[in-house]
């Protein structure tokens, strides 16, 4: 088959402009959702939505998973106008289309969310992103060849500084997002809806932050490290105080090997609100030795009763 052709393409561009029965008219945007840039969504995906999203928003790696936001409660449209230009003779000319951008405002999830979304700033070469249209309970994508979808590849991603509580106002959060590609939109949408039993924005909600914090540095001769878990500001002990006991969900590697150890046995710690952590068949470790203590992971905390809550791991100096 021929790749390439002398000369440049001069095939007629076609249109339509009928008008459908029953043509798409996106409402508010209420929330968004993160994907791994490049992610593409099948034809199959798609006639089983509910258990995509589901899977994907718990992926056990933090590389693949799927991060939805939202409720958008207001929206600043940033978008720029397109650019043409004027002849000598008068007449204007296209040259381009305008960038999408937005500033969507929030308040639910507050400073914690705020903390998160922060870590995005700039990455927005890392992600697509998918639109949820609240109103139409309908996701808003591109397509991907012939068949499949994917989000919409993005120009812009951060989350700016928070305006604070006047005290006639309340504190401000907010999230700028800006299409790279405005033919995504423009000319390539597609829309994915659901069904009103399952709205999207309550319905797929992302996973919680978690916090580990070293209360006892790992001991070496004893292979026991206690371990404080945080998501936000709450200490999740007084959520879980026997969920988080749970063996499995805990694991400590040894950082110049690499090889981790499920760990052998875990107790809940009332007085420090944390949780002692022993594995019993890890090779002895000397002072100084690094370790890494992870908890997770989201499966693992699934299963011990912790829904909803990602997995995390911090480091320890063995004494």
């Amino acid at each position: 088959m021929a790749t390439g052709q002398i000369g440049i393409d001069c095939v007629t561009v076609t249109a339509s402009t009928g008008i459908n029965v029953c043509p798409y008219n996106p409402k508010n945007i209420g929330g968004v959702i993160f994907v791994p840039a490049g992610t593409v969504i099948t034809p199959t995906q798609v006639t089983a939505m509910q258990a995509t999203l589901t899977a994907a928003i718990a992926n056990n790696s933090a590389a693949l998973r799927w991060l939805p936001v939202g409720k958008f409660e207001d929206l600043e449209d940033l978008g720029t106008d397109a650019v043409t230009t004027e002849t000598g003779y008068g007449d204007e000319k296209y040259v381009r289309n305008g960038k999408y951008r937005w500033k969507f405002m929030y308040s639910n999830g507050a400073l914690d969310l705020h903390s998160e979304l922060s870590k995005m700033n700039g990455k927005q070469d890392q992600y697509d992103v998918i639109l949820i249209d609240h109103t139409n309970n309908a996701l808003i994508l591109t397509a991907s060849g012939a068949a499949n979808y994917k989000g919409f590849s993005m120009g812009m991603l951060f989350a700016p500084n928070i305006k604070v509580n006047t005290g006639s106002a309340d504190t401000v959060y907010s999230l700028n997002i800006g299409l790279d590609d405005s033919t995504q939109l423009n000319e390539n949408w597609r829309v994915i809806s659901m069904p009103k039993t399952i709205p999207i924005i309550d319905t797929f909600q992302g996973l919680r932050p978690i916090r580990l914090e070293v209360v006892t540095e790992i001991v070496g001769s004893t292979k026991t490290v206690v371990i404080r878990v945080w998501s936000g500001s709450q200490n999740l002990y007084d959520y879980y105080p026997t969920e988080l006991a749970t063996a499995a969900a805990w694991n400590i590697r040894r950082d110049a090997t690499g090889i981790s150890t499920v760990a052998s046995a875990v107790t809940a710690v009332p007085a420090t609100k944390s949780f002692s952590v022993v594995s019993s068949t890890m090779a002895t470790t000397t002072a100084g030795d690094e370790c890494t203590v992870l908890l997770g992971p989201v499966s693992a905390l699934t299963s011990a009763g912790v829904l909803r809550h990602a997995n995390a791991q911090i480091g320890t100096t063995a004494t």
